[in-house]
């Protein structure tokens, strides 16, 4: 699951790298072109320096120069990149004997849409005050009819506003998610209106770029 939004980031990642490298290719040019047209012109390596293509290399030197220092640095700047974690429980899928067909039809393509382009490995929805939906992996002894919304859930409704939880390992909260497997790594809680809320979880730290939240957000309108 979520196979081509991990290609995409390795494409991301790998195209980021080749730009880090770029100052670092430019200020090299750089300097060599000094190098060669002294060598090509019959210009001494060390001429007046009163001179105007002296004076010209000078500057073409230390532009190049802070090429390379910039490359250098960028560089050495890399953003972490956290392994996908294997989920333990097991897979559900769970579907409210109230919803309709076509909303279980809807709720069924949202989660098979954010597990095949994102890091989603589950999806629950509460309405109402009850469980409707849960897909993907879910905790073994809680699930489905029996999760229950908790206080954090319960406070987003009501504010009417999403959170991203990036590394659900360290939150103190995490124990109100108990229907969910003990190894998602991060999740989104994202209100449908005044009386229902979504939860999209995911296997890797930070896994839900800006983009993916953006998405979220606009398929819970």
């Amino acid at each position: 699951a979520g196979s081509a939004n991990r290609g995409g980031s390795g494409l991301e990642a790998s195209t980021s790298d080749l730009l880090r490298k770029v100052p670092l290719w430019i200020g090299t040019a750089g300097i060599s072109s000094v190098l060669i047209n002294r060598l090509v012109s019959g210009v001494a390596a060390v001429s007046d320096a009163g001179s105007s293509q002296s004076r010209a290399d000078v500057i073409a030197i230390i532009l190049s120069a802070s090429c390379i220092l910039t490359g250098l640095q960028w560089s050495s700047i890399k953003a972490r990149q956290y392994e996908q974690v294997p989920q333990a429980g097991e897979r559900v899928t769970f579907l409210d004997v109230s919803l309709s067909e076509a909303a279980q039809r809807e709720i069924q393509w949202t989660f098979e849409a954010l597990e095949g382009a994102s890091t989603a490995c589950g999806l629950v929805l509460f309405h109402g005050g009850k469980c409707v939906a849960q897909f993907g992996f879910a905790s073994v002894r809680k699930q489905g009819a029996d999760a229950a919304i908790g206080p954090m859930l319960q406070t987003m409704m009501s504010k009417d506003k999403g959170n991203y939880i990036p590394n659900l390992k360290v939150y103190p909260g995490r124990v109100e998610f108990d229907y969910l497997p003990s190894t998602v790594q991060a999740l989104i809680m994202q209100p449908l209106g005044d009386e229902g809320v979504m939860v999209v979880c995911s296997d890797t730290i930070r896994g839900f770029t800006k983009i993916d939240q953006s998405w979220i957000a606009t398929i819970s309108e």
